[in-house]
């Protein structure tokens, strides 16, 4: 990597080639298009939108901590990214084989099919996949900045398996996680597309299971109530969460969505998704637990729900 840089605005900035550039699917960065500003130590690429402070930007430029820190911040920097095991190293997640949508391609066609515009595939930065990937549409997952993993969905219905990811455990993945844990409020959902169209404060936890990572994030959070919406097909599901949720934090306001059959956000658009989460959540606490919700569950879908065979 290429470390070099050259100084502008009176040695008030630096300037370096990005190198960030090629996994957010951009050429290689070759004319010096992140600005870093040493006095706040934090910096931005006017190319591909990567920004970050200085421990970021030194652990991807290989740097090491001298070039920007002090001995304080060298201390604390070797702690945090020299000295710890390599399993607890920094999550870094392979980018996948894939492209920008193109206009007119058969991956846009899918999705705006599906409700999704071009303004939400450039928002949450949808890929078309090629070679392994073809015939699906790549949702990346990005925390703090980083791509820590990504998910690519079959757009064919024979294409099998429907759902294929990099060879990273789950852990801690949230989509939309650094957005919807800024609210009072969070909903979570199943899968990304259905964040996507269900509004900012919807999360996915990219399956039907939680994993012990996960939970932590969401007790961790700031968030102050939390609606559990998985598939009609997981009600069961959706109040293991619940309940998991409860046990671990007895503050929590939690609430559990139950959708109609065989719909989700997807299927019904961001308007009446926001009128279910009125008029089909319900509070799950000692008065009102899973017995009861089970047969909320079957009075408005006429059965208790079942698992899809598609």
């Amino acid at each position: 990597m290429d470390n070099s840089y050259k100084e502008v605005a009176g040695g008030r900035e630096r300037i370096y080639n990005c190198p960030f550039c090629e996994a957010k699917g951009k050429s290689k960065d070759i004319k010096g298009h992140l600005y870093y500003n040493p006095q706040k130590g934090l910096f931005y690429c006017h190319r591909c939108g990567t920004k970050g402070d200085k421990e970021k930007l030194s652990y991807y430029l290989k740097l090491g901590p001298s070039e920007f820190m002090g001995d304080f911040d060298k201390v604390v920097f070797e702690f945090k990214y020299g000295k710890l095991p390599e399993e607890e190293q920094p999550r870094i997640c392979p980018y996948p084989d894939a492209y920008e949508i193109i206009p007119g391609s058969v991956e846009e066609e899918y999705l705006i099919k599906r409700g999704i515009s071009r303004q939400h595939m450039k928002k949450y930065g949808l890929l078309s996949g090629y070679r392994d990937l073809s015939d699906r549409i790549v949702i990346p997952v990005y925390y703090n900045g980083d791509l820590v993993y990504w998910q690519a969905r079959a757009i064919k219905k024979w294409v099998r398996p429907r759902y294929i990811g990099p060879e990273l455990s789950k852990e801690d993945v949230i989509f939309n996680r650094d957005t919807a844990l800024g609210f009072k409020r969070a909903i979570i959902l199943e899968g990304a597309l259905n964040v996507i169209i269900g509004g900012k404060d919807c999360l996915a936890l990219l399956g039907k299971d939680i994993t012990r990572d996960q939970l932590e994030v969401l007790i961790a959070s700031d968030v102050e109530e939390f609606i559990c919406c998985l598939d009609d097909d997981a009600i069961d599901k959706s109040i293991e969460i619940a309940k998991s949720l409860k046990e671990r934090k007895e503050t929590l306001r939690v609430k559990v969505m139950i959708m109609p059959v065989g719909r989700d956000a997807v299927d019904v658009g961001f308007t009446v998704f926001r009128q279910f989460v009125k008029d089909r959540t319900y509070e799950f606490d000692e008065f009102f637990g899973e017995h009861k919700i089970k047969m909320f569950a079957i009075s408005l879908n006429g059965r208790h729900p079942q698992r899809r065979t598609e």
